[in-house]
């Protein structure tokens, strides 16, 4: 099945563009088809970001804490926690190698929604935390 990426191309709609727009209004519209078509296509970047303090594999991730962060004897101290180490309803664990592909999947999607690549809610850090509150939750 083909995503609305694939199937929407910006330089199709250029030709349809109403002749009732002036020249500044199609090229408006034009300039936001293209921004949203881009935003539609998959994120092929890393999956680094500057609050995460942690090695994107660990599972037990140090983020940020508004600056009050501090690395002492080589260890992170007053950061904000991520234990992806979850005891699943099923007695299974997160990080169980049987969940690999779910757990890197949330892992991306965490780093895409805190780092503002993906537009679900503005990622402040109390929503960020909320949202793993609420992961926490459905996984008891």
């Amino acid at each position: 099945m083909r995503g609305v990426a694939e199937t929407f191309d910006v330089r199709s709609v250029t030709e349809h563009v109403p002749e009732v727009y002036s020249d500044a209004e199609a090229e408006t519209v034009l300039d936001i088809l293209r921004h949203e078509g881009e935003r539609l296509r998959p994120y092929d970047g890393d999956f680094s970001a500057p609050w995460l303090l942690s090695p994107f594999a660990d599972s037990l991730w140090h983020t940020t804490n508004c600056g009050r962060e501090e690395r002492i004897e080589g260890r992170w101290r007053h950061t904000i926690n991520i234990d992806w180490n979850l005891l699943l309803p099923n007695g299974m664990r997160l990080t169980d190698p049987h969940y690999t592909k779910l757990l890197t999947s949330i892992k991306k999607l965490s780093v895409l929604r805190r780092s503002d690549r993906v537009q679900l809610v503005v990622a402040t850090k109390s929503r960020f935390t909320s949202y793993f509150k609420d992961l926490h939750r459905s996984a008891v």
